[in-house]
Formats: C-alpha cells, sequence, structure tokens
C-alpha cells in the first residue's frame, strides 16, 4: 500500500508582541496620535482581527478607527482626535488577532493602556529625529527643530526617550533660535529601535515636542564571525569578520580574545573598521577549549564594542 505522509511547517513558534507606541502607561501622549504594535515578526490577519479595538476607560466607549498591518507592525488611525486632557484609553489586542506566515496565531490577549494630555501650543517643532532614523551609538548627530520665534522666550533643555519613558537630559541649555545641536551619542548607549527627542522650554513645560516617531541608536560595530558555534583549529589560519555602519567609530579598533569571558590577549591592536576583516593565524600552542570569544573595540571610545553572541571552539593542533 502507498503511503502519504504530510509535513507540516518546522515553526511553531507564536508571534508575541515586542513594543507599542505609545508605550504602556505612557501619560503624555497627543490626541492627534496613531497607535502602533510591533510584533516579534511578519503577521497577518487572524480570525479575530476585527475584535482589536481602543476604549475610553471612563466610560468605555469604543474609539472608531482603520488599520492596517506593513509586516510586523499593526497602524490604527483613529478617525478623529481622542479626548483631550488626561483620558485613559485602552488598546486590546485579543489572541487569534494575527498570525505569522506559517499559521501560528497570537496565543493570548494583549492590553496596554495610555494617557492623552492637551494638546500644547509650542514655538517649537522638532525636524530630526523625527522618525526612521539609525543612528549608531558613538555617531555624532546633529539634532534639529524649527522654531517660530515665539513661545519659548529663553532656553530649552533636549532629553532623551525610550520607549515613552524619560532617559536622560541630553543638554540643559539651548537657545531655541538655534535650531541645532550637535551630540556625540555615547558608545554605552543601549541599542534599540524606540528612542525619541523631546525639545522643552526651560521656562515652560507645556512647551515642548517630541519626535512624531520612533528612531533607532544601533550598534555602530557588529562582529559576525567568530559569533558562536564555530570549530577552529590551532595553528589554522581565519577570518575574524565584522560589519560598520560608516560612523561611531573614526579611528580604528582593535580585536582581543577571551576565554571564558576573560580577556586573554589583544590579536592584533589596530585594525580599520571599515575593512571589515582580519586573517588570523591561531597559535598552535593555544589551549584548547569550547569558551572563546572576540571582542573588536574601538581604540577612541572602548564604550563602542561588539563580542561574540556565543563561544566558538578551538582545537588542539594535531
Amino acid at each position: 500500500m502507498l503511503s502519504v505522509s504530510h509535513h507540516s511547517s518546522s515553526d511553531t513558534t507564536p508571534p508575541t508582541v515586542k513594543n507599542t507606541n505609545p508605550a504602556d502607561g505612557a501619560t503624555d501622549v497627543s490626541v492627534s496620535a496613531s497607535v502602533y504594535v510591533t510584533f516579534s515578526e511578519t503577521v497577518v490577519e487572524d480570525v479575530y482581527f476585527k475584535d482589536i479595538n481602543i476604549r475610553n476607560t471612563s466610560d468605555n466607549s469604543v474609539v472608531n478607527y482603520i488599520y492596517n498591518i506593513n509586516n510586523d507592525m499593526l497602524t490604527i488611525d483613529p478617525i478623529s482626535d481622542f479626548s483631550s486632557s488626561s483620558v485613559t484609553y485602552a488598546v486590546y489586542v485579543p489572541a487569534g488577532a494575527v498570525k505569522d506566515r506559517a499559521g501560528n496565531s497570537l496565543e493570548n490577549d494583549y492590553v496596554f493602556t495610555f494617557t492623552t494630555v492637551e494638546e500644547h501650543t509650542s514655538g517649537f517643532t522638532l525636524t530630526a529625529p523625527n522618525g526612521g532614523e539609525n543612528w549608531p551609538a558613538g555617531a555624532t548627530k546633529q539634532i534639529t527643530w524649527s522654531y517660530a520665534g515665539e513661545g519659548c522666550p529663553t532656553d530649552a533643555r533636549l532629553s532623551l526617550y525610550k520607549g515613552g519613558v524619560f532617559q536622560k537630559v541630553i543638554v540643559s541649555s539651548v537657545t531655541p533660535e538655534s535650531g541645532t545641536y550637535s551630540w556625540t551619542i555615547p558608545g554605552s548607549q543601549a541599542a534599540g529601535d524606540d528612542y525619541q527627542i523631546r525639545i522643552t522650554s526651560n521656562t515652560d513645560t507645556n512647551v515642548y515636542d517630541l519626535s512624531d516617531a520612533n528612531f533607532t541608536i544601533s550598534k555602530p560595530i557588529t562582529l559576525t564571525s567568530p559569533n558562536g558555534g564555530e570549530n577552529w583549529q590551532a595553528g589554522a589560519a581565519k577570518e575574524l569578520t565584522w560589519t560598520y555602519a560608516g560612523e561611531g567609530c573614526p579611528t580604528d579598533a582593535r580585536l582581543s580574545l577571551y576565554k571564558g569571558g576573560v580577556f586573554q590577549k589583544v590579536i592584533v591592536s589596530s585594525v580599520t573598521p571599515e575593512s571589515g576583516t582580519y586573517s588570523w593565524t591561531i597559535p598552535g600552542s593555544q589551549a584548547a577549549g569550547n569558551d572563546y570569544q572576540i571582542r573588536i573595540t574601538s581604540n577612541s571610545d572602548t564604550n563602542v564594542y561588539d563580542l561574540s553572541d556565543a563561544t566558538f571552539t578551538i582545537n588542539s593542533s594535531p
């Protein structure tokens, strides 16, 4: 008898919510804001997609909106503005609202809330970063804004937000008329795709503007090999490789060997970040072990670095 076997997709991992904008619990959301939900992978509509809703928590009224999915992002655009002045809204994404390309459905309901604020009149309009930019840590970037010439009579400050939460003041005083500030992003700044900049009057905190959407702070340099799982022989010549964003590591870098998370030695003291590769002949006397990593580090800012994501193995020479 001829038997036929049926094969299902090997992907059995359901999508999850990665982040939202506004962030859960945000308290300064514009009444004209749109709502964004980013998933862990590309998703499409599922059986309960139309049950997604936004409700006013005070009277349980449902907000009328239009929505669409683009790859991993769900965009919810209210047809009219939210109610102003400290109204809290709940966004409900039910289990089974979306599914991934393998057919795995969102397993659990996801609910988050945010609160609106009165629309502010501001002489400011932040123009960069205003959403979608990718700025490497360690790079120097221009924060820019336009100014109407009134509404902020003295000075202003620039602040960094991540996931809608205040992180730090970038600079405590800028002249509103200048329209620009040169910001060297700390090399130690955590990578993330949910950053915003806010410019705020120092004399009236109701006068401000915030990036319209999130921008990304990324690693300027990323080690690609060895990045975990490789099996290399002592005495062999191997290529250490990395990618470079083109900024954030302005001079040169060094490559170092770690074992068990402990520094062992500098492999080479200076490589050009743009080169992306270095040929390393592993010493024949290198101790065998399965807990090695490589680190590439900027020589001008040691906070700018990347390390193998996982350990690799060096075997003894034959």
